[in-house]
């Protein structure tokens, strides 16, 4: 939750996404609490993560003077020597995918759910 939380407070924008599951009330709370978390943040609605390409690249909403004021990059910049990273403090991995072949999103899928040989 805190990287959550991290990520609302430095963001310049912030999509809300599955609204069309979410009542009134719960897109209101949703709402309520990033404006109490960033103020300043565009906050974009969206289904199925569609969201247009304008609304959250090359917005020119990034203001690097502003950004250094910022405490959590104040907290970055000087408190290095106590700095976890996001992977050790939170678990959060990645990996890169390299391959002359193309994708195939269905070996990813336990084999018991792909169909066998025909």
């Amino acid at each position: 939750m805190n990287l959550l939380v991290e990520q609302i407070e430095f963001a310049d924008v912030v999509v809300l996404n599955k609204v069309g599951d979410a009542t009134a009330g719960q897109r209101a709370a949703a709402r309520k609490i990033v404006r109490a978390l960033n103020p300043d943040a565009d906050i974009v609605e969206a289904d199925f993560s569609k969201v247009p390409f304008d609304r959250v690249l090359d917005t020119g909403r990034f203001d690097f003077e502003k950004a250094q004021q910022h405490p959590l990059w104040y907290k970055e910049l000087y408190g290095f020597a106590d700095h976890a990273p996001e992977t050790e403090q939170y678990g959060v991995r990645n990996f890169v995918y390299r391959a002359r072949r193309p994708f195939e999103p269905a070996k990813f899928t336990p084999s018991c759910a792909r169909p066998g040989p025909a």
